[in-house]
Formats: structure tokens, sequence, C-alpha cells
């Protein structure tokens, strides 16, 4: 496919995973908590907690959240450096 040659590796993991529902709910949680832990995302949104390990290992990889481990938790923020870089070379690219 021609458009992978044309948008960075880290574009197509960032929108990926940024447009999956699941991942917009588990990031819209993240964001009203500046430092929330997986159980507690667990009880707050209708997913296993498999699954929301899951959606948070891509979040993680695509630069959208960042992990902090503090003892034998980790917690979660929105990694709002990186979504502003990538969002603003998208928008000096291509709009």
């Amino acid at each position: 496919t021609a458009m992978k040659h044309h948008c960075p590796i880290k574009w197509l993991n960032f929108f990926k995973a940024a447009c999956d529902n699941h991942r917009q709910q588990i990031l819209s949680l993240i964001s009203k908590h500046e430092n929330i832990n997986a159980s507690q995302i667990v009880s707050q949104v209708s997913l296993s907690q498999p699954t929301i390990s899951h959606h948070l290992k891509i979040l993680k990889e695509a630069n959208l959240i960042i992990a902090t481990k503090k003892g034998k938790e980790v917690f979660y923020s929105i990694d709002k450096k990186s979504i502003s870089s990538c969002c603003e070379n998208f928008s000096k690219r291509f709009a």
C-alpha cells in the first residue's frame, strides 16, 4: 500500500492505537486522573483485566501514555509531549 511509504511508522502506530473506541475510553479515563493504575481502570471500564492490559500495552508502545512504576504498582498518565509532537508534525506535513 502506497500510504505506508509516506507515513512514518510512528504515525501508523499512533493513529492505529488512538482510533480504537476502547482505547479512547481508557485514554479519557487516564486524562481525568493524572496517575491511575490498571485496577482503577478495570473498575471503571467494562472490559476484562487482560483486555485492558493489552490496550495499555498498545497505548504505551504508540507513545500515547507513560507507565511509571511505583513499588509494585504501575501508574499511567497521558504522554502529552508525544501526542502534541506527533499531531503537530502530522499537521505540518498535510494541513
